[in-house]
């Protein structure tokens, strides 16, 4: 039925979070970017920490993008993420995860953060080789 450790560990336990982590409006961002701006920077922050990957400004607010290194990657993450209970999308290799002004550190940053470093782990220690 398994045929690695990743498929076991995708699909052995329940996701992350028990609702919807999503980006929210433009509107929010613009109403709040000062708080927004100190999100983003700490989710960039951790992300860097978790997977030695650089991040990227994306051009659409509400979105955070952590650079992959190839398409392959950038789908897998994508896909692991989803399960996860994490709203992401990808533009070419670059994947892309909430974030919001009212995003809390020990919520919703977290969660992003945690997220990230757990698919990112399957990925390089166990499904890459």
């Amino acid at each position: 039925m398994w045929t690695n450790f990743c498929d076991l560990a995708l699909a052995g336990g329940p996701s992350h979070r028990g609702t919807l982590l999503e980006p929210v409006a433009s509107e929010e961002v613009k109403a709040n970017q000062d708080a927004y701006e100190r999100v983003v920077a700490e989710i960039e922050r951790g992300l860097r920490l978790v997977t030695g990957l650089p991040t990227v400004r994306s051009e659409n607010l509400g979105w955070v993008g952590l650079q992959c290194t190839d398409e392959e990657m950038v789908l897998w993450l994508l896909r692991a993420i989803v399960v996860e209970n994490v709203c992401v999308r990808r533009e070419g290799t670059v994947l892309l995860l909430p974030a919001g002004p009212a995003f809390r550190l020990e919520q919703e940053i977290k969660n992003v953060i945690t997220v990230v470093a757990k698919t990112h782990h399957y990925w390089t220690e166990h499904c890459r080789s």
